[in-house]
């Protein structure tokens, strides 16, 4: 689960250093910047919001989880239980034991608790005053 989609992300940061201007390492190289304050002062800032944008997929992806608990559950000797995940104990209570309003009312209230995060997270990681664009 750990390496799922890592090589996801690691296409959309290497794009977004692709988009990084030549002419700021240029530049740098001639102030006598370092490597490491090239990363920490030029690379980081500039992709920051593609890693703003990892950590949300990372951040709903969590939540999504359901079909490897689902598919290795008989196979775990017990450790994947009925309530595992909010996304299964919908799931088993709507076709294992037909209460499919209580499941209903998980699932909604699953997306709103990945709205609000999503929505906190976005407002504390917000660029305030940033001249690049």
């Amino acid at each position: 689960m750990t390496w799922q989609w890592a090589g996801y992300y690691m296409i959309i940061i290497y794009a977004a250093l692709q988009g990084i201007d030549p002419t700021l390492y240029e530049a740098a190289k001639i102030d006598g910047a370092s490597e490491r304050q090239v990363a920490f002062r030029i690379k980081i800032p500039l992709v920051s919001s593609a890693l703003v944008l990892i950590l949300i997929f990372a951040l709903i992806g969590t939540l999504q989880f359901f079909s490897e608990p689902q598919i290795l559950g008989p196979v775990a000797n017990g450790s994947i239980t009925p309530d595992f995940t909010p996304n299964i104990y919908a799931f088993n209570l709507a076709f294992g034991y037909a209460q499919f309003n209580y499941a209903s009312a998980i699932s909604f209230s699953l997306g709103i608790v990945v709205f609000i995060a999503v929505y906190i997270f976005m407002f504390a990681t917000r660029k305030k005053g940033s001249n690049l664009s």
